[in-house]
């Protein structure tokens, strides 16, 4: 039986001892008897940690780009409105932030899809207005 790097009953108060620990603690049950069973389960945890990892790292990025095709569509909405009904593009300047799931060209539908009830926090179009701007000739 290998020591702990801890006494019994020592408060632990950093992330490096909890590491220590764990590991005491994964090579006192498997090491013993079986050593090549500590190897393996260490590193199928690590597997999953790394598994993990990547999934938050894909749910990040996908988040990433719902905000992006948010801000897209604003914009584009913006320039739809210009381009076909520039009456009612006052009604939508003075709500500059929209929900972007209710955007759509059918003016009766506005206020039951709550255009004007954002889902998320107002951003900066600006950014994207200048580059999509920019690609079509504007």
């Amino acid at each position: 039986m290998v020591n702990y790097p801890l006494k019994k009953h020592q408060k632990i108060t950093k992330k490096e001892n909890y590491k220590k620990l764990f590991f005491q603690l994964i090579f006192d049950y498997f090491g013993e008897f079986e050593p090549m069973k500590a190897v393996e389960f260490l590193s199928h945890l690590n597997h999953l940690a790394i598994k993990i990892w990547l999934e938050s790292e894909i749910i990040q990025d996908y988040l990433s780009s719902l905000k992006l095709l948010e801000e897209v569509a604003q914009v584009i909405f913006h320039l739809a409105l210009e381009d076909t009904m520039p009456e009612m593009l006052s009604k939508v300047s003075s709500n500059s932030w929209l929900n972007a799931w209710a955007i759509g060209l059918d003016t009766s539908k506005w206020e039951a899809d709550q255009l004007f009830y954002p889902k998320s926090e107002p951003r900066n179009l600006d950014v994207i207005k200048e580059q999509l701007w920019e690609a079509i000739g504007r």
